[in-house]
């Protein structure tokens, strides 16, 4: 092989964990990455787990800011990270991430923004324009499929592909359409039978029907196989290293299995990026980033009851109650977790505003069961305060990258307490931090609710902003909050296995689902309190030929200043084929001062209008009457107005319109034959366990023979990971090919050399002569 086949292909594989390879002979320089999408994340070492980094500003998590439905707002987050990574020598920020919320267990909901793809696509190609205008890229992520972190680097994501289109895909098309990201990151999963990271139709869509013209990179350590990978379209593999890839892409060109033409193609995309984030610079962001940090809290916490006891009063005792009240959750564990260089909380910000409050711990963060002791104090407390104010919410470990959660209850001590003071005080109030939604079996008890989610670095100040009428809360939930676990729609098929996860609820995910099966959730998608109210009247719709435009007028018909959300909301009637009731396709945040009233308008296209045809393999739009709905929420609208459309007669979906069983619970919801028949025919199988390979999770390999030593091993690797954010679970979940991340000995023969000796085809020591030994 020549010098020039070598250099190009090293280029497709990382230099270390954080940086690409510099290719000196064809003046391409090496790019830096850095986590993560709320706060930049320098690690001070290297290595396996979620290892302590540089101090950073922590700002809310995109659960949180998602809630501010403010494309503004995510641009302005995008220029104040883009500022710090031009600080600290970053050319490429790991995110947005965008992908569907499919259900409130995902260990990983905290990093993205919504259950509903045309909000996240929106509020993503905000923070990308955000961030790229400052002339650092970033990396649009988990590309595709990716709802569930059980599994998360073995499992086959199993879609329909009318619901991959309009869910799962959407936003990705979206983001990509609008802002033309520098580069997206590939998901570990599979996705309908093949790894992301070697998925050519999925990233050909990407580039041959979106328009993307920037890098495939995968995330860490989900390469399954490196020639396959740059073959279908990846050109970056990280993290980086000597481990034997660019061997392998040499010797495939070699053979003639591998074009090398590809390796040139793919040096030009890296000389791309580098080109694109070779000149950096700062935006005037007007404040320093923690005086935004509380800005984009406030601006997005939501308001979600409020029954007279807010705002707090100058004059209230106040019984303030909870650990998180002195020491909050800001932000969520995993790849994403800052170092906070600043950190406040709401006992610090009432205590700084001189606010009359007495503070109980009332329940331990350490254990979920009920502690009679501080129980009786914080009673005692409320018993004798004209307000209760209650920090509740998930201990950091409930919660996580890397694993999901059993169910969504808050722990018992919490539930029970609160319970206990709302029989002795009107007036509680609970202050909820918590990344995705939790059960509150006693909503109807307390007066007022309001959600921080994750508020980052400034939560306790904007907390009490809040809580004392400062600031008026204008924050929607971007996701349903469903009374119970048993309500959301993939609660039976979330966990079913490890290696497959059918997405059998299809179309019918989050508000679309409990809209059309007719069940209440305990706050509907789009729903918050303000101090005001509003009005909204005269819902006009104007068809222009290539646009639509609908307006309405909203007043503000309180007595203080508010901000609203407007949505706006698309009905097909009299549907030929399935359909949600209805879908967003627009929202604005307004500003109205008391008595004021403004006219929002909208601008609806034909993709506003149209589904996913899996026989056409393209959007279309039904002929027919259209429905137009302005409200304040997905079940509170306000007006409405009435559209026809032209469009094809013979919609066409493998979806019946009985798929969905309106109103019942358990496995008959979705069946798997149903499903099948959605699919095209059949379920794929779930793959064998056997033979091994370097896919194969270390799950799997301890039901070999050799078990009890992998069990071993295991409790070793934790020993030294302690600290480190790696649970058993996680271990065990993942594929043979991570001892990459534990050994910088090991290469791909490694990986193959170990699946061998499991199937009984060779030895520990032919295993220990793959090893790179020369550092």
């Amino acid at each position: 092989m020549t010098e020039r086949i070598t250099q190009q292909a090293a280029l497709f594989t990382g230099a270390d964990n954080w940086t690409s390879r510099a290719d000196e002979a064809d003046q391409i320089p090496s790019i830096r990455f850095s986590d993560g999408p709320h706060g930049l994340r320098i690690e001070r070492t290297a290595g396996f787990g979620f290892n302590e980094s540089h101090p950073s500003t922590a700002y809310p998590t995109a659960s949180l800011t998602a809630c501010s439905f403010d494309r503004e707002l995510q641009r302005e987050l995008g220029e104040h990270l883009a500022a710090e990574c031009i600080r600290d020598g970053v050319q490429v920020l790991l995110g947005p991430g965008i992908n569907h919320k499919r259900d409130p267990r995902c260990g990983r909901n905290f990093e993205y923004y919504s259950e509903d793809p045309y909000l996240s696509g929106e509020l993503g190609a905000a923070y990308v324009n955000g961030v790229q205008s400052c002339g650092v890229g970033v990396s649009v992520k988990h590309f595709a499929g990716n709802s569930r972190e059980y599994g998360r680097m073995v499992e086959d994501s199993v879609i329909d592909e009318r619901a991959l289109h309009e869910l799962y895909l959407a936003q990705f098309e979206r983001v990509i359409r609008q802002s033309r990201p520098w580069s997206v990151m590939c998901a570990y999963n599979r996705l309908n039978g093949e790894y992301c990271c070697q998925n050519k139709p999925l990233m050909s869509l990407a580039r041959d029907r979106w328009g993307f013209d920037g890098i495939f990179i995968s995330d860490w350590g989900a390469v399954a196989d490196p020639v396959e990978s740059i073959r279908a379209g990846l050109n970056l593999e990280m993290p980086g290293g000597n481990h034997g890839s660019t061997e392998r892409i040499i010797d495939a060109v070699k053979h003639q299995t591998l074009d090398p033409a590809v390796l040139v193609e793919n040096a030009e995309r890296i000389r791309l990026l580098a080109k694109r984030t070779a000149d950096p610079h700062c935006s005037d962001t007007g404040d320093d980033h923690e005086a935004f940090a509380l800005k984009a809290a406030q601006e997005s916490a939501v308001l979600m009851k409020n029954n007279g006891a807010l705002p707090i009063e100058k004059n209230d005792m106040i019984a303030l109650i909870g650990p998180f009240a002195r020491e909050p959750r800001i932000q969520g564990t995993g790849s994403s977790k800052v170092n906070a260089s600043k950190q406040d909380s709401l006992y610090d910000a009432m205590k700084d505003m001189r606010a009359l409050f007495s503070y109980a711990p009332g329940y331990s963060v350490n254990n979920h069961q009920p502690d009679s002791a501080l129980e009786e104090q914080a009673l005692d407390l409320a018993a004798r305060a004209s307000k209760v104010i209650v920090m509740a919410g998930l201990p950091e470990g409930d919660e996580a990258e890397g694993y999901d959660r059993t169910g969504i209850a808050l722990p018992e001590n919490q539930n029970r307490l609160i319970q206990k003071l709302a029989r002795i005080n009107r007036n509680v109030i609970v202050v909820l931090q918590c990344g995705a939604p939790v059960e509150l079996p006693w909503r109807n008890e307390v007066n007022a609710v309001l959600c921080m989610y994750l508020a980052g670095c400034r939560s306790g100040e904007a907390a009490w902003n809040l809580l004392s009428g400062k600031v008026n809360p204008s924050g929607k939930l971007a996701e349903s909050w469903p009374e119970t676990l048993a309500d959301v729609p993939s609660a039976e098929c979330f966990r079913e296995s490890l290696l497959q996860v059918q997405y059998r609820e299809s179309i019918y995910s989050g508000y679309r689902y409990y809209d059309a099966a007719g069940i209440d959730p305990a706050f509907a998608f789009g729903h918050g309190c303000s101090y005001t109210t509003y009005e909204y009247h005269d819902l006009t719709v104007r068809n222009e030929g290539q646009s639509i435009t609908a307006t309405v007028q909203v007043t503000n018909t309180g007595d203080r200043e508010g901000n609203e959300i407007v949505q706006l909301y698309v009905a097909k009637d009299r549907s030929q084929i399935a359909r949600c009731a209805k879908e967003l396709k627009g929202f604005e945040k307004v500003d109205l001062q008391p008595g004021e009233t403004k006219t929002v308008s909208f601008q609806l296209d034909e993709r506003s209008f149209s589904y996913y045809d899996a026989e056409k393999h393209d959007w279309c739009v039904e002929a027919g009457q259209y429905r137009i709905l302005a409200g304040a929420s997905s079940r509170d609208i306000r007006c409405e107005a009435t559209l026809f459309l032209d469009g094809t007669l013979h919609p066409y979906s493998r979806i019946p319109q009985n798929y969905l069983k309106p109103g019942t619970h358990g496995e008959e919801r979705f069946s798997r034959e149903a499903f099948a028949r959605i699919l095209g025919g059949s379920i794929p199988a779930v793959r064998a366990a056997k033979p091994f390979t370097g896919n194969s999770s270390v799950a799997e390999l301890s039901q070999s023979g050799m078990g009890k030593l992998i069990r071993t091993g295991i409790a070793f690797a934790q020993s030294r990971l302690s600290g480190k954010g790696v649970s058993e679970d996680m271990i065990l979940e993942a594929p043979v090919r991570s001892i990459f991340w534990v050994s910088r000995h090991a290469t791909w023969d490694t990986v193959d050399a170990i699946a061998d000796v499991f199937n009984g085809k060779s030895t520990v020591f032919r295993v220990y002569r793959t090893l790179h030994r020369d550092d």
